[in-house]
Order: structure tokens, then sequence, then C-alpha cells
């Protein structure tokens, strides 16, 4: 069975390593508190999510593993218009996805492969004083790798 860390150290090295994520100025970490500071953005979190295993060959104990990881993308912007933000969301996701496209689909990790990708989108307005002065959108990104182990 798989240690799912292993995936998430993985997969949070190569944002890390990203020079489209640094040039976007982007905060990176992993499984940390969600970022709930508009100053910090924009910022990425890495995050495992459901594990589901199963036997492939129960004598010599091999497993299947389908292993979900999240990474929550977040922007802000400050005013009552949310465009800007927005775009770059788009952009903080596309840089994630081609970090999780790389290397043949396997995050450079033997036994991994990428199944299936899938986001959704999160809107929040903070509006302390009536004015819907900052606005913070947010995806998160859900990966399913198969890992055989």
């Amino acid at each position: 069975m798989i240690d799912v860390s292993v995936l998430t150290i993985a997969l949070h090295d190569k944002l890390v390593a990203s020079a489209t994520l640094d040039n976007l100025g982007c905060n990176r970490e992993r499984s940390a508190r969600i970022n709930f500071d508009p100053a910090r953005c924009p910022w990425v979190g890495t995050y495992p999510g459901n594990v589901s295993t199963t036997p492939r060959n129960v004598s010599i104990r091999q497993w299947n593993d389908e292993v979900e990881l999240m990474v929550v993308a977040q922007t802000a912007s400050f005013g009552n218009e949310g465009t800007d933000a927005s775009d770059l969301l788009e952009e903080l996701i596309a840089a994630v996805l081609a970090v999780v496209t790389t290397d043949n689909l396997t995050l450079g990790l033997t036994g991994v492969r990428l199944l299936s990708m899938s986001r959704e989108y999160r809107y929040v307005v903070f509006d302390s004083d009536g004015q819907g002065d900052l606005f913070m959108p947010q995806s998160i990104l859900r990966f399913k790798f198969e890992v055989r182990s």
C-alpha cells in the first residue's frame, strides 16, 4: 500500500520548481492550513484526498491504489472588480496542470500514472465595509492517480 506523502511531496516539489509559478509570484505549501490571507496570494496548497486500495495479487502482497491529490489555487483582487483575480486564477491553474502533465503523467515516480483531472471553483467576497472590497477566487484541482505498490 502507498504512503501518500510520497505523492504529495513529489507534486509539491514539482510545483516549487515551476518557473511559471515563480514568475507569477506564487506561494506554495504542502499540507498546511488553507490560506485565508489575501496578501499571500497567489497561493497554491497541495493536499491528499481519497485513497482506494485493492489487491492485485494477494499471495505476494501487491496492491493497486487509486490516490486523489488536491491542489487548492487562490488569487485575490482588492476592489469590487474580480476580473483580474479570475484571470490570474486561470494562469495558476494552467501552470499547475503543466506541472502535473509533464514526465509522462507520472510525477516522475515509478509505478504512478495520472488517470483523471477535475476542478471546482469557489468565490469568496469579503465585505467588511459594504463596498465588496476583496474578491478571492479559488479552484480545487483534483488529480486521480493509479499507483502500483
